[in-house]
């Protein structure tokens, strides 16, 4: 017995992206079938940051719901008392989007409608609100209607009042109980002793009929725009308005303001003030208030006594004169029998057309596009209707700045007048976005001066009838071109089009000429931008000839994903492949449409294809659709990702496909060529060795290991059976999956001694340079590593463990920042002073005092080692040690503390030494201490110290990437205990154990050895109180007493010990970084008053706003946190008004309500896409490259970038400040 598909029963990954491919009727639908399914789709859907929708309500005769989605597509689902509606559909596309309708009957479509209100409510996530109230549809359920609205809606982004005169109750009832920030509009008449009490700013109030609007309503108007029409408001009170907005007495924020003129001829008492006239011919830049950018041309100049323009324009509306400020809009003129010009705002379109007929002169027409798109028409008379629309058009050119022109051109109107129409257009307008072009009539010489002189950027419809001789030429190619009636086309003008989009009907290009048209889009010859191509195939018979080429029919069932620039993801199924040069597809289909056969062509770079049939077989993860095989991806190890890239050559590509694009998915990498070859990827804390081996019993082993207390290691062992072979398989795999370079090699001579030349062949080819190596062996095999060095170039760290012969030779042109050389004893003294390091240091040297002061004056003199920072370097015969110093040079006092530059500008502290001087000023400064048993001459060494009170506490010393460890143990076995552990990027770690029966006190008496030998530049302590709790105190006070001052701490425990974690803060005085991954009560006060460079808190419970407000720290980061989102917004005001955290350039915060994000963003602030990459530079001059995001501005002109983005299941705030670079 057959069954229904068990969709709820689907993994979460299936059923998010089948619910994501449904309309949000079916949505809405699949909802009413059970509780279940609510639950479900409120879940997935709520959880789903980047499904957003825009809701409007309304209440006309239909009472209706709609959703807007992206690229303005509109779902309305209407409630309907009419039975013959019920389960109507209806499409509609038009120029102001497309709608998709349906009706549902209902024997009550009010009831009906809040339910079906509240379940969208209840499911969506919605960016905006807007509600359209019609309060005389459902007169006696004005006040239930409002209360409902108002249950589900208490702040709306747009409230508009439609109908014809309505009560003054009912407005000011929806205003008491439903707050509106952003926009009112009133299309309808209201009594007129009507009081309009607003509570609040508003971005944007339209008054259409304003019978009842006065001076008072006016002069107490807080808006950032205003338009009122059909106002009583007297030109005298226009001019105290403007006086009083002068003086700066009312409307500071005001940007624009519309509004009617009642009596034209004296309009110069509205200007009867300080003011200055500009040229229309002067065009102007400025920003509003909110920082938006606009341009002006000509106007009347007023001046605020802050030092704000006001500029004032007079422009005819329908009847009426309005005064107003300039705005940007799209204009839309053609040149049919009625000659017309459109002024399209953000909703509405204002359309003037010119009549030869006084019948209709001052014909007045609305239209409603949509539910929000609105025309208004008007008809004028004219005696010369062309010579009027230049006028026309020449007056609103002058008074508007439009950000996009669309022409249509027709050719068989005005015959006489079609070059002086052309003329005109290029005076005002030498580029238009998108251009039509019609007529019946052959008119080839109107179409080609039309072309020559207008520049059409975007689209170019040609619907005109043209001669066979026509020869279509444009100044500069438009992105698309439509052309209706195609039979004057031929081959050589086909081919020669350099657009991305083509569509050709009526062609009499034939079968042989398409077949050679693909054939040069196949070899890169011509059209290499089209993406998209629509052409009449004109011999039904011989499609075959059209596709004599190499080519592979899909069959109907196979999906494939494409790329395109301009289109984006492309779904595409069935069709005939052909490839291009580069590896683009182009999909060709053939196709009936009306009584012609269409070819269409789809050009893309092909992601992903897979066959859709019902035979059982294992989980088909490669046939998933892009977004969930993404997330499958991303859940994955380089190890998953490597073996399913190693299945087939497909499956190679789509990896590649996905991996080069994920941000995430970075990673550096490391290459060994041990006895068991392995490749090292290096992420953020975690490093994946993919291990080869000969064992065949270790095959697909798995260890995991932590070096560091931070380092992790997933480690891989694979059988093979030629290491080499497969290693530099591995090796290219790993390098074309991940997009990365080779940064580090360890590279050793003695593991396959045979095939060493190959192998460095193989690197050669693979990566033309690598930022640091490690050759280590045993047998003196110079030539080996002589070969290495002179095929691979190193750039940065060399490291040789390795015994040398006295012949080997390290040549380079450019100096290494680091070199280390293990056995240096095989150095001769000329190979000394060719070595060229910015850091060098030399182990077990047989070099003598002389050798060494030779060198030093040869550095003296500047004769070698020009870029050198620091060496180190053993000295055989320390009894006769002033052999070296028989030069000049200074002792310095040991206490005397200095502070020098190297010559890569790093700030170094110097304390005692002895100064030697070169003779371009440079100095040199020389210590002498005891390693093991040989004493070493060097630069000042950098030293670190980290001490950690964990259960084997130890002290741990830090020399650039090396550690000396020393743990105290409580188990006697592990006494002397020793391990030596080596990473592929350079750090190393040596460790002792020694065995303690007070293990505090041992410690401490080591801490205090060490810190009394060696000068530390950077002390770093992490405090665990969890392991010794009741010695936490003299633990402190010890520390405090060793470090005065502490760079860098880090506390860190599972129990609530906030009288140990503060006493510890307390006492430690720490200057850069404070990290807290410890848990701690409610009642914790962190007492934090001087600025860090880092704050990260891990269990941030505890904190609240009152305590977040003070940091003073450059970065913060923080896991978890009980800030509310209205905390903080009230944290980025004080942010944007320099209130509080002037020195922040970092902050990472948990967003604990993910749905109202609107609340954090209630302020001043530019969404930007994702596409818009922007430069800039932190207060410490960190050059940074932010790409989309959500931008604040501070009063002092930074810019703060926000960002949400997940971490794991949490929402985060992230958000960087930065300057623009100058």
């Amino acid at each position: 017995m057959s069954k229904s598909f068990p969709l709820l029963k689907l993994p979460r990954l299936a059923l998010d992206e089948i619910l994501i491919t449904m309309r949000p009727f079916e949505l809405i639908q699949f909802s009413m079938t059970s509780s279940k399914a609510r639950i479900i789709l409120k879940y997935f859907l709520r959880a789903r940051v980047n499904l957003k929708y825009k809701l409007e309500v309304s209440t006309d005769n239909e009472p209706k719901i709609t959703m807007i989605g992206p690229e303005i597509t509109f779902f309305d689902c209407r409630i309907t008392s009419d039975k013959l509606r019920s389960e109507k559909t209806e499409y509609i596309e038009n120029i102001g989007g497309k709608s998709d309708r349906i009706w549902m009957y209902s024997e009550n479509v009010i009831m009906d409608w809040m339910r079906l209100f509240k379940i969208v409510m209840e499911l969506f996530n919605f960016e905006r609100h807007n509600v359209y109230f019609f309060p005389e549809t459902f007169p006696d359920q004005n006040k239930s209607i409002i209360d409902f609205i108002g249950s589900q809606l208490p702040s709306v982004h747009y409230c508009g009042f439609h109908g014809k005169i309505l009560a003054n109750q009912d407005v000011e009832y929806v205003l008491k109980n439903i707050k509106v920030p952003k926009y009112l509009e009133f299309t309808c008449k209201l009594i007129d002793n009507f009081q309009l009490k607003l509570t609040n700013n508003l971005e944007r109030i339209c008054i259409s009929e304003g019978n009842w609007f006065n001076y008072n309503h006016l002069i107490q108007l807080k808006a950032y725009e205003v338009e009122i029409s059909k106002s009583e408001i007297t030109n005298v009170e226009l001019n105290a308005f403007l006086i009083s907005w002068m003086s700066s007495d009312t409307h500071q924020d005001l940007a624009h303001i519309g509004i009617s003129v009642n009596d034209p001829e004296t309009r110069d008492v509205i200007l009867d003030l300080p003011h200055e006239r500009i040229d229309n011919d002067v065009i102007r830049q400025g920003r509003t208030a909110r920082y938006k950018v606009f341009r002006i041309r000509g106007g009347y100049d007023i001046k605020r006594i802050d030092g704000t323009t006001g500029t004032i324009y007079f422009s005819m509306f329908g009847d009426q004169l309005i005064t107003k400020g300039n705005k940007k809009y799209e204009l839309e003129v053609d040149t049919f029998e009625e000659p017309k010009i459109s002024i399209r705002g953000s909703n509405t379109f204002f359309e003037y057309r010119l009549t030869s007929e006084k019948s209709r002169s001052e014909k007045k027409e609305h239209v409603d596009l949509t539910s929000r798109i609105k025309c208004d028409r008007v008809w004028i008379y004219s005696e010369n209707v062309i010579m009027d629309w230049m006028e026309l058009l020449r007056t609103v050119m002058e008074y508007y700045t439009f950000k996009r022109f669309v022409v249509s051109f027709g050719q068989d109107t005005f015959p006489e007048l079609k070059k002086s129409i052309v003329d005109f257009l290029r005076s005002h307008m030498t580029s238009v976005d998108d251009c039509v072009i019609r007529g019946k009539t052959e008119a080839d010489e109107d179409v080609s001066y039309f072309l020559k002189n207008i520049d059409v950027t975007e689209t170019l419809i040609i619907l005109s009838k043209l001669s066979n001789q026509f020869q279509l030429k444009t100044e500069n190619s438009p992105n698309n071109l439509l052309i209706l009636n195609g039979n004057w086309i031929n081959y050589d003008q086909f081919i020669n089009f350099n657009v991305n989009r083509i569509e050709i009907q009526k062609s009499k290009i034939t079968n042989v000429e398409l077949n050679m048209f693909l054939i040069s889009w196949m070899t890169s010859s011509s059209h290499q931008n089209l993406e998209y191509l629509k052409i009449q195939v004109t011999e039904l018979d011989t499609l075959d000839t059209i596709l004599n080429l190499p080519h592979e029919v899909m069959g109907a069932d196979v999906i494939r994903h494409g790329k395109t620039v301009k289109y984006g993801i492309i779904e595409l199924q069935g069709g005939i492949d052909i490839k291009r040069n580069d590896g683009a597809t182009g999909t060709v289909s053939f196709e009936m449409v009306d009584d012609q056969m269409m070819l269409y062509m789809l050009s893309s770079w092909l992601l992903i294809g897979y066959k859709m049939d019902n035979i059982p077989k294992p989980f088909p993860l490669l046939h998933l659709p892009r977004l969930p095989l993404k997330e499958v991806f991303s859940m994955m190890t380089p190890f998953e990702l490597i073996n399913i890239s190693m299945a087939s050559s497909k499956s190679k590509v789509i990896m590649k496909c996905f991996l080069k694009n994920d941000k995430n998915m970075k990673y550096r990498l490391v290459v060994s060529t041990s006895k068991e070859p392995k490749v090292s990827l290096f992420g953020s804390d975690t490093c994946f060795d993919y291990i080869l081996t000969s064992d065949q019993s270790i095959h697909n082993k798995m260890d995991y290991a932590i070096f560091q207390d931070s380092l992790k290691y997933d480690i891989l062992w694979v059988y093979s059976e030629n290491l080499i072979l497969d290693w530099m398989k591995l090796f290219k795999t790993v390098k074309e999956l991940f997009s990365c370079r080779c940064s580090g090699l360890l590279f050793l001579p003695d593991s396959f001694p045979e095939q060493n030349k190959a192998v460095v062949d193989f690197m050669k080819l693979e990566t033309a340079e690598i930022d640091g190596c490690l050759i280590r062996g045993e047998t003196e095999d110079y030539e080996d590593i002589e070969y290495f060095l002179n095929n691979i170039n190193v750039t940065e760290h060399l490291e040789i463990y390795t015994k040398l012969s006295d012949r080997f030779q390290i040549k380079r042109n450019t100096p290494l920042k680091g070199i280390v050389i293990h056995f240096g004893n095989c150095l001769t003294f000329n190979q000394l002073l060719q070595l060229d390091g910015l850091d060098i240091d030399i182990r077990k040297s047989n070099f003598t005092n002389i050798e060494l002061n030779a060198f030093l004056l040869s550095w003296m003199a500047s004769s070698s080692h020009r870029n050198l920072k620091r060496i180190k370097i053993p000295i055989s015969d320390f009894e006769s040690f002033e052999t070296i110093f028989d030069l000049p040079h200074q002792v310095i006092d040991p206490k005397l503390i200095r502070q020098g530059k190297t010559s890569d500008n790093e700030i170094i502290q110097l304390q005692g030494g002895a100064d030697i001087k070169r003779i371009d000023g440079a100095t040199g400064t020389i210590y002498f201490e005891l390693e093991n048993d040989q004493m070493i001459t060097k630069g000042n060494l950098k030293y670190s110290i980290e001490v950690n009170t964990h259960e084997e506490p130890k002290v741990s010393i830090v020399i650039s990437k090396a550690f000396f460890d020393q743990r105290m143990t409580s188990e006697r076995e592990k006494h002397k205990k020793e391990e030596y552990i080596e990473t592929l990027d350079g750090f190393t770690a040596d460790r002792v154990w020694i065995y303690s029966e007070n293990l505090i006190s041992d410690w401490m008496k080591l801490f205090e050895t060490v810190s009394e030998l060696f000068n530390f530049k950077r002390r770093v302590a992490v405090f665990r109180p969890d392991t010794f709790p009741d010695q936490n105190k003299s633990i402190i006070d010890f520390i405090k007493c060793q470090m005065p001052i502490i760079n860098a701490c880090s506390v860190n425990g599972e129990k609530e010990l906030d009288d140990d974690v503060e006493y510890f803060l307390e006492n430690v005085d720490v200057t850069e970084s404070v990290e807290l991954h410890s848990r701690l009560t409610n009642e914790f006060q962190l007492k934090i008053n001087k600025p860090l460079e880092n704050i990260s808190i891990d269990f941030g419970d505890w904190l609240n706003y009152n305590q977040f407000i003070k940091f003073k720290s450059c970065k913060i980061d923080m896991k978890k946190s009980s800030i509310t989102n209205l905390e903080l917004n009230t944290f980025l005001l004080s942010w944007m008004s320099m209130d509080s955290h002037q020195n922040l350039e970092r902050l990472k915060i948990p967003v604990n309500d993910a749905e109202s994000l609107d609340v954090i963003l209630n302020l001043p602030h530019e969404v930007h896409n994702v596409d818009v990459i922007k430069h800039g530079r932190t207060a410490r001059n960190e050059v940074v490259r932010i790409r989309g995001g959500i931008d604040i501005k501070r009063i002092d002109g930074a810019t703060g970038t926000i960002n949400f983005r997940m971490l794991g299941d949490q929402v985060m705030l992230n958000m960087i400040i930065w300057l623009k670079i100058k």
